[in-house]
């Protein structure tokens, strides 16, 4: 199963437990696959970074690492239409269409408020994982 996971569900997992967490818990058991397109994996990385600086943990690098070796790249092709109210909100809507993703995982009002694009759903993280467990 495809998954497209907003960097606000990467972010609150990485460093906050609840449902966030134990999405990327299933993820690191290979449960399902991340993918991504390279903006995509450019914020994640950056935002990271950014936590990098006052994680004392290392939690931020280890999730570096992770991502960059279990999240599946795909490269979108072409100029892809506006999707959502808001516009930096499209990147995840388009590469859950160019990858065929079940759904697309967020805590992002503007990409909630879609219900779903293509075939993806667009869930909570605590409704992606009611719905993994059924």
């Amino acid at each position: 199963m495809k998954v497209v996971l907003d960097t606000n569900v990467l972010v609150s997992g990485v460093f906050w437990a609840g449902s966030a967490g134990r999405i990327l818990e299933l993820w690191a058991k290979d449960k399902f696959e991340v993918v991504v397109s390279p903006e995509i994996l450019r914020e994640y990385t950056r935002l990271l970074a950014e936590f990098e600086r006052a994680d004392v943990s290392g939690l931020a690098d280890a999730w570096t690492v992770f991502i960059a070796q279990h999240a599946t790249v795909i490269n979108l092709t072409g100029h892809p239409p506006r999707l959502c109210r808001d516009p930096d909100d499209d990147k995840f809507l388009h590469c859950a269409l160019s990858a065929g993703a079940r759904y697309v995982v967020s805590g992002d009002k503007d990409l909630l408020s879609l219900g779903r694009i293509g075939d993806s759903a667009i869930l909570t993280p605590t409704a992606f994982l009611q719905h993994y467990h059924k």
